[in-house]
């Protein structure tokens, strides 16, 4: 199996999993499949060598995981922030 077709195969599970997270009417369920979805994506675009994305899925991540536990309006702010700062960085430093 090539890694294209493995980064496929991930990105193929992640959206039948975002399909499935709405159809959930528990919010920490819904959390918890998107979790999985937006890291089998990261692994996607890692494999993929696409960086930028992966990096941002990650900080989603550690958004969603933050969002198990609070609906803070001072964390959502604190992750837009950090979400514009990550994507500036990584797009103006080019690793390849």
């Amino acid at each position: 199996m090539t890694v294209f077709t493995l980064s496929q195969l991930l990105v193929g599970i992640a959206i039948c999993l975002n399909i499935l997270a709405f159809q959930f009417k528990k919010r920490r369920t819904i959390i918890l499949l998107l979790l999985v979805s937006c890291s089998l994506v990261a692994a996607h675009f890692m494999l993929l060598d696409y960086w930028t994305a992966a990096s941002l899925l990650l900080l989603s991540m550690t958004r969603l995981t933050v969002g198990l536990f609070t609906v803070s309006k001072k964390w959502m702010v604190l992750f837009v922030l950090a979400a514009v700062v990550l994507t500036a960085t990584i797009s103006t430093c080019r690793v390849r």
